[in-house]
């Protein structure tokens, strides 16, 4: 049983902490060309990180909105799951 956590906390971390990123940069893109954004702007919203090229691009709705704030919610999500596998290690904690 133990090992199943730690197993699904192992691909919680590697999904949120390498996977979410790689997708959510992805989708910025995607956004982008969808609202036919000029280079730079562009440029500015895949890049910038955590979001904020998009967030400052972007003061109305636009397409894809509900999909990358679901996406990033579960990114985030994952990323803290996955936390607890880094605080198992480092504090190598034995709950058997």
């Amino acid at each position: 049983m133990l090992s199943t956590l730690l197993l699904t906390i192992i691909y919680a971390l590697y999904l949120g902490a390498f996977g979410g990123p790689i997708l959510l940069l992805i989708l910025r893109f995607i956004i982008g060309r969808v609202e036919k954004l000029d280079r730079h702007t562009l440029l500015k919203v895949v890049l910038f990180p955590f979001s904020i090229g998009l967030f400052q691009t972007f003061s109305k709705p636009y397409k894809f909105q509900k999909l990358y704030q679901t996406l990033m919610i579960v990114s985030t999500i994952l990323a803290l799951y996955g936390m607890l596998y880094m605080i198992y290690i480092h504090f190598d904690l034995s709950l058997i």
